[in-house]
């Protein structure tokens, strides 16, 4: 992420402070002025021809004097030798390279003078590009100067087509030959490429690979969105996945493609160079990924977290909104020892004022002390008060006087960074949805975050251990997923008063909570047992706890307190608050009303088969099949599971939703 020097500069006289160091010299002061990159190709992980220009800002002679350069780490530079470097299309005599640091003899027949264009070039032969897109500058100076001169900022894509998607990687869980692993595909849309719900991906396993005849929608995930209920169809080594209804993926936004061993795709022989192509219905070129790389630790599961978490409120589209932006302690120390200063780079689409007050950014409950926007970049750039160590958990809340208005509905990352550093980091996938009809963006109130706004959901939907939350079909991402502590679940308390017009106060000093809705006042005491309502004395289930730094309650007695209904759901993990009293009805599949006990099975129309496993979910070992004609007795029931007798006498569980009673 580029922080230019303009911007920076602005930035401490904003504040009156130089907290960077000095100013730089005067350009006559060196050697080397007005430095730039030019490369032939810009695109990742290709070998490129390399020229390096720079005026002169003193006379430089040959064979005495030396031109060095310092490239990041990012850049791959193969045995390099004279006859690879040139200084102004002459051969050069002599050269040193070693740990990212060149340093070249001017040729003999050469000398610069002052205010003359020198250009250092490097054959494409040993110089390679980084595989990471971003901004990079190289640092140079020649043996005249005591310290360098960064060039100017110069980018590389991931984008080798302009109709297709960024280059992929892609990890297996193993290479063993023959057996399915786990998969992770990852690529960025393009500018172009906003995939709304029902568009395909394509992906073309290697050559080699022993494709099963579908693959069930269970065993994949787009960002993190199950694809249950669909049945992936294949055709030779290609699949088409179907982006599911409620998941709209942004242009230029990141996608995680995740298949289970489960899928059943085979591996190939083994080889060092397999790669997969992706394609989608919106960018066609189909663009074949980096080689296949072994992790082992893939996760199969959903939710595998960057570690920097986004919660938007309201989450609606061109809604004026607040964030909190948890980052996980330690994310930054890469970048960074101590922290003194953040740049927030908003998605596409986001909509910033040309100034956000210092007030409306906190950072851990301190008010930062100044604030620049670059709105060209949707950069949101803050100095902190007191500097911060990057080992600790760092919590940004940014409320809604800053007047930061939401993209267009789709799901999104931020991008985090230091003004100091060249990297940075990203966040979590965060959702932005359709916002409700009645909502007008241009009149939202602005006040601050801690203020809730008057309730508008009826329902709100949990489920455990996810930091995903539904209220009236608007997602948004908690920083606190709920979670159950012996037997009895809890909420985040905030945001679920905030959700149905209440308000909470946390007293840390007196280790209480004070909630109030409408008349009626709830006081708690943090990990006790005892609250008072109305001023009388109630005994709790469980007493409200701390988790991750934010107060959590137990979500029957919050939820019955503002009078709506709560409901658990134990197949999904599911709490639901109704604030009508409605029931919602589930969106899973269960087995029939009828008692299956002693009932026959068998698969589903348009099935070839289905797994029989040695217990009651996707994590047991399949022990055989159940085949077209063949059937089996029900003799126990497991959430959405049967356990069944074969013919043969043998037992094994299987999916109730692949089977039909008989």
């Amino acid at each position: 992420m580029a922080k230019k020097l303009c911007l920076l500069m602005a930035l401490c006289l904003l504040l009156t402070l130089t907290p960077y160091g000095s100013a730089p010299a005067a350009a006559s002061d060196y050697s080397v002025v007005d430095p730039a990159v030019l490369l032939s190709d810009n695109v990742i992980d290709r070998h490129a021809s390399c020229y390096i220009r720079f005026k002169a800002g003193r006379t430089l002679l040959g064979g005495r004097d030396t031109i060095t350069v310092r490239f990041p780490e990012a850049f791959q530079i193969d045995t390099i030798r004279p006859v690879n470097v040139s200084v102004n299309n002459r051969d050069v005599s002599g050269l040193d390279y070693s740990g990212h640091l060149l340093s070249v003899l001017i040729p003999d027949s050469l000398n610069v003078l002052t205010g003359d264009i020198v250009e250092l070039g490097i054959a494409s032969a040993v110089f390679q590009n980084p595989r990471e897109a971003g901004s990079y500058q190289f640092n140079l100076k020649t043996s005249g100067d005591t310290s360098e001169v960064a060039t100017s900022s110069f980018s590389i894509t991931d984008y080798e087509y302009a109709n297709g998607v960024s280059k992929p990687t892609a990890l297996v869980s193993t290479a063993a030959e023959g057996v399915s692993p786990a998969y992770r595909v990852t690529f960025k849309t393009s500018v172009n490429g906003r995939l709304p719900e029902g568009s395909k991906i394509y992906l073309t396993f290697p050559a080699g690979a022993t494709m099963p005849t579908y693959i069930e929608g269970r065993y994949v995930t787009v960002n993190n969105y199950p694809l249950t209920g669909q049945t992936i169809l294949v055709d030779g080594r290609k699949i088409t996945l179907t982006i599911p209804t409620g998941l709209t993926i942004a242009a230029a936004q990141s996608v995680t493609i995740d298949l289970t061993e489960g899928a059943g795709i085979k591996n190939p022989p083994a080889s060092n160079y397999h790669t997969l192509i992706v394609a989608t219905s919106v960018e066609p070129t189909q663009v074949t990924s980096f080689p296949l790389e072994t992790r082992s630790a893939i996760s199969t599961t959903a939710q595998e977290t960057e570690g920097v978490r986004v919660l938007v409120s309201p989450a609606g589209a061109g809604q004026n909104a607040a964030y909190t932006i948890t980052v996980k302690a330690g994310k930054l120390y890469p970048l960074t020892n101590t922290i003194t200063d953040f740049v927030l780079t908003f998605p596409r689409g986001t909509v910033i004022p040309a100034t956000v007050p210092a007030e409306s950014i906190k950072v851990n409950q301190t008010a930062v002390k100044g604030t620049l926007v670059n709105t060209a970049k949707s950069e949101v750039i803050f100095i902190l008060g007191q500097d911060l160590p990057a080992t600790d958990q760092i919590v940004i809340d940014i409320n809604q006087s800053a007047g930061i208005k939401n993209p267009p509905p789709a799901q999104y990352k931020m991008d985090l960074g230091i003004v100091r550093a060249t990297a940075s980091v990203l966040s979590d996938f965060y959702v932005i949805q359709n916002a409700p009809a009645t909502t007008d963006p241009a009149t939202t109130p602005t006040t601050p975050a801690t203020t809730p706004e008057p309730a508008s959901g009826k329902t709100i939907v949990f489920r455990l251990d996810s930091l995903v939350v539904d209220v009236d079909g608007i997602y948004s991402l908690l920083d606190t997923a709920p979670t159950m502590i012996n037997n009895t679940t809890f909420v985040p308390l905030r945001f679920i008063a905030t959700v149905l017009g209440a308000t909470a106060d946390h007293n840390a000093t007196a280790n209480t909570v004070t909630v109030k809705y409408n008349e009626k006042e709830i006081l708690l005491w943090v990990n006790s047992t005892t609250a008072r309502v109305n001023g009388n004395y109630v005994t709790l289930s469980a007493p409200a706890t701390i988790v991750n730094g934010r107060v959590m309650v137990p979500v029957r007695f919050i939820g019955e307190s503002f009078g709506a209904e709560v409901l658990w759901d134990e197949p999904t993990q599911k709490i639901t608050i109704n604030r009508d009293g409605t029931t919602a009805v589930p969106s899973v599949s269960t087995p029939p009303a009828q008692g299956p006990v002693g009932s026959k099975v068998s698969i589903k129309a348009g099935n070839s088969y289905v797994n029989l496993r040695t217990g009651p979910s996707t994590d047991y070992a399949i022990t055989g099949r159940l085949l077209v004609g063949e059937t089996a007795t029900v003799i126990g029931v497991s959430d959405t599971w049967y356990q069944v007798r074969q013919a043969g006498g043998s037992e094994a569980w299987v999916a109730s939703w692949m089977v039909d009673l008989q």
